[in-house]
């Protein structure tokens, strides 16, 4: 799978903003039905220009006062986990609003691969 440059933007929920790619020309588009590639190329720069969803970042809460209020949940921020499930001795880091990050797209879903 090929990874897209683009950055972090949150909102009510984390999304991925892809780089703007390069519209398929009309001479690649001969050449990509060709070699089938026109489908994948069209398909990445109609994702170009659109947010999509996270879905390897998780709500970090700030707890006030957890015996008295324990439902006025208020968002820290929002951390991001890049290790392979099962490794240990791993840590997430947190991530922020326009932060530079490489993603995978896969059924119009994001996964940060990698914080720039």
């Amino acid at each position: 799978m090929k990874t897209i440059p683009g950055k972090i933007i949150i909102k009510d929920k984390v999304y991925f903003e892809p780089n703007g790619l390069e519209k398929p020309s009309k001479n690649r588009e001969i050449l990509g039905v060709i070699t089938g590639h026109y489908q994948e190329s069209t398909r990445e720069y109609e994702a170009s220009k659109q947010l999509i969803e996270v879905n390897n970042v998780e709500a970090v809460y700030e707890w006030f006062d957890e015996v008295e209020n324990p439902n006025d949940d208020k968002i820290y921020g929002y951390s991001l986990d890049l290790h392979e499930p099962g490794e240990k001795n791993i840590t997430t880091r947190m991530i922020k609003n326009n932060q530079n990050c490489k993603a995978e797209i896969i059924d119009n879903k994001a996964t940060i691969i990698e914080l720039i």
